[in-house]
């Protein structure tokens, strides 16, 4: 028994150091950036990689992590993703402490996409008593088709960060980070008639209807049907002619073409922050 504990002893002496190497991955939110936001409003994920081997880079860094959930009821790419390394080891020359470069490496994450990916990655090793570290930022949004209060978790799994010191080396844990969407408040749709009376094969009635935003966001492609009503399967009225449509919102161009002899109408377009669209 004496000869075993000392034989175990001795081999985890030789053990290499970078046995206790460690590739590690956290996911928070970049530092003053909102947990909390309206649908159609950014934050910002922040993705670190951490490299604790002072003797090797970690090269051929890899991970598929794609944002939560399909959009609209989910998160999505909102803007350019940066991605930055650090390395500890004092420079060359006059100059010292840690150096600062563009990543090695494939990263994609497109706008208006969900899909985070890194391929060919490479993590400086650990110097100065600090790991070296590769960080990734990308500005998300969220969305949302009921206009309720949603958490929506960005997850990156364990295991699903890979790379080689040496040796295979891979994250431990998962990491994730929760955004919450606040409620949005539906909006407030109002129509009206020129005459509440016509005649049939009379003088026509000017529909006017309005959509009206009171969030401090857009409300995006929206699309509204009104549809006349009918009775015994014939429209009761139906678009005059000429139709005479116009429409106007307090910025950006609706999209309004009633046809003539028609008994629906459609408006699409997007709607202001704290604003409204009019269609006659």
């Amino acid at each position: 028994m004496l000869v075993n504990k000392l034989f175990r002893i001795l081999v985890i002496l030789l053990l290499p150091v970078n046995a206790m190497a460690a590739l590690t991955t956290a996911v928070t939110l970049v530092t003053g950036q909102p947990g909390s936001i309206l649908p159609g409003e950014q934050t910002q994920i922040e993705i670190t990689l951490g490299n604790s081997n002072t003797g090797s880079t970690i090269t051929g860094l890899a991970f598929n992590s794609p944002l939560p959930a399909g959009f609209p009821d989910g998160l999505e790419i909102a803007g350019a993703a940066t991605y930055q390394c650090t390395d500890y080891v004092d420079p060359p020359g006059p100059a010292t402490g840690p150096t600062t470069t563009p990543g090695v490496g494939t990263l994609t994450a497109t706008i208006g996409g969900q899909l985070i990916s890194l391929t060919g990655g490479v993590i400086p090793a650990r110097a100065s008593n600090t790991d070296g570290s590769c960080t990734i930022i990308i500005p998300v949004t969220a969305g949302t088709s009921t206009g309720n209060n949603a958490t929506y978790t960005y997850d990156i799994a364990n295991n699903a960060v890979t790379g080689n010191d040496g040796a295979a080396v891979a994250n431990v844990g998962t990491v994730s980070q929760s955004i919450n969407v606040l409620a949005f408040n539906q909006p407030v749709i109002d129509k009206s008639f020129s005459a509440s009376t016509v005649t049939l094969g009379g003088n026509a009635s000017t529909l006017t209807f309005s959509v009206t935003n009171t969030n401090s966001v857009a409300i995006s492609n929206f699309s509204m049907t009104d549809a006349f009503p009918q009775l015994g399967g014939s429209a009761v009225i139906e678009v005059a002619n000429p139709a005479n449509a116009s429409s106007i919102c307090t910025s950006g161009t609706p999209s309004f073409t009633p046809v003539v002899g028609a008994d629906t109408v459609v408006a699409t377009g997007d709607i202001p922050a704290n604003g409204s669209c009019t269609f006659t």
